[in-house]
């Protein structure tokens, strides 16, 4: 009987070192990751009246200096970004009711982009939503009018070029044609020189045969 009740402990105890202890549901967290946002950066998310809302928390930036404003209220939240960076943070919203459900609003707007949105579906009381936004300096795209005004000059600038290549080639044509001149009457000259010498010698020469 003895041996038993010691059997009977043992296994109770190695029991209570594998057995399942319930505990409160873990904190959901949502997380948005924004990257390639523009500045001037804007989030709105909004949310059904909540007596608890907690945020921005646990707030870092890649540079330690930036300064987002935020604004929050028991139905929405809003951050404003100006500087590049990286911005990481929380919000934390927490409802009395032990089971919810709602749809939370998150619209965004990045630079001078039209602005976007998402909804989420939210069934937990407790929630925490995490941000990282990754913001940067928006690229400029010129409107038609400058693209036109640019296509008019360069055109304006590759005739200027064309014109400038044609006379210096019109220019050194003429040099050519200048130096060809040049050596084609001294080579004349050069000729009726040796014509006129070796008439004098042939002659000179038929002279003194008659002699």
């Amino acid at each position: 009987m003895k041996k038993m009740i010691v059997l009977f402990l043992a296994a109770l105890a190695l029991f209570s070192q594998f057995r399942v202890v319930k505990s409160d549901s873990p904190v959901p967290i949502v997380s948005f990751d924004m990257t390639g946002m523009y500045v001037p950066t804007r989030i709105i998310v909004q949310f059904g009246y909540c007596p608890h809302v907690s945020g921005p928390l646990n707030m870092t930036t890649l540079s330690g200096t930036s300064l987002p404003i935020s604004q929050i209220s028991p139905i929405s939240f809003e951050f404003y970004a100006r500087e590049v960076d990286t911005y990481e943070f929380d919000l934390h919203l927490e409802y009395n009711a032990s089971t919810f459900e709602q749809v939370i609003q998150l619209a965004w707007w990045s630079g001078t982009l039209s602005p976007n949105s998402e909804r989420y579906k939210a069934t937990q009381s407790n929630l925490w939503i995490h941000f990282k936004l990754v913001t940067s300096i928006q690229p400029v795209i010129p409107s038609k009018e400058e693209i036109a005004e640019q296509v008019v000059i360069q055109v304006k600038q590759d005739l200027a070029d064309y014109q400038y290549r044609i006379t210096l080639l019109t220019m050194q044509f003429e040099q050519n044609m200048q130096v060809m001149w040049a050596v084609l009457g001294a080579s004349i000259v050069s000729s009726i020189l040796s014509l006129v010498v070796s008439f004098y010698a042939i002659r000179s020469a038929h002279q003194e045969k008659r002699r």
